[in-house]
C-alpha cells in the first residue's frame, strides 16, 4: 500500500485535491448504479440501461473531477510560487540610493567629515559640526539607512565607529565635491 500513498502524495498534493479526488471516485462509483436508482425513485428515462450510457456518465464524471482536481493543484502551486517569489524579493539587496538628489547641509557635512578621516564617532562629529550628539546620531542613522555610510559596533563598549561607504563617495562625486 506504500505505492498508493506515494501516488496520492505525488498527484494529489493539496488537501482540496484529495477531497475532489475522493469525491470524484465516490460519485463515479455511485453512477454505475444510476439506472437502478432512477427506477427505484420512479423515473424511467429511455436508454439509461445501456452500457454506452453508463460509460458516458462515468467518463463525464471522471473528466470533470480530473479537471477540477487539476485546477485545484495548479492554483495551489501558483499561490506557492507567488509566496516564494515574495520571499526571494525580501532577500535581494536594497536598491542603490539616488545620489543625484542633494542632502541637507548637516548630512553633507557628516559625509565630508567621514570622507576626510579613517572613521569618526558620534561625539566627535557633533563637536565638529556644533550640534548635539542626539542630532548627530539622528543624521548618522538616516545616512546609514540611505546606505551612504556604514558603522562598526564595539562589543567592549567603545562608541560606534562610522565610516563613509562607496555610495557616500558616489554622492560626493555626483555633486562635484570629489575630483
Amino acid at each position: 500500500m506504500a505505492w498508493l500513498s506515494d501516488f496520492v502524495k505525488e498527484f494529489l498534493p493539496t488537501p482540496w485535491s484529495k477531497v475532489v479526488g475522493v469525491a470524484t471516485l465516490s460519485i463515479t462509483t455511485a453512477s454505475l448504479w444510476l439506472p437502478e436508482f432512477l427506477q427505484k425513485v420512479g423515473l424511467h428515462i429511455e436508454g439509461t440501461e445501456t452500457l454506452s450510457f453508463r460509460i458516458a456518465v462515468v467518463s463525464t464524471i471522471l473528466s470533470l473531477g480530473s479537471l477540477i482536481t487539476l485546477f485545484v493543484v495548479v492554483r495551489a502551486y501558483r499561490d506557492q510560487e507567488e509566496k516564494h517569489a515574495k520571499e526571494l524579493q525580501s532577500f535581494k539587496s536594497p536598491p542603490k540610493p539616488d545620489t543625484t538628489k542633494r542632502l541637507e547641509k548637516t548630512k553633507e557635512d557628516i559625509i565630508f567629515l567621514l570622507a576626510s578621516s579613517k572613521f569618526q564617532i558620534a561625539p566627535n562629529i557633533a563637536k565638529s559640526l556644533g550640534i548635539s550628539e542626539q542630532l548627530a546620531v539622528f543624521h548618522l542613522n538616516e545616512l546609514f539607512s540611505y546606505r551612504y555610510i556604514t558603522n562598526t559596533l564595539s562589543m567592549s563598549g567603545d562608541p560606534t565607529r562610522w565610516y563613509i561607504d562607496q555610495n557616500g563617495r558616489a554622492y560626493l562625486v555626483a555633486h562635484g565635491f570629489l575630483k
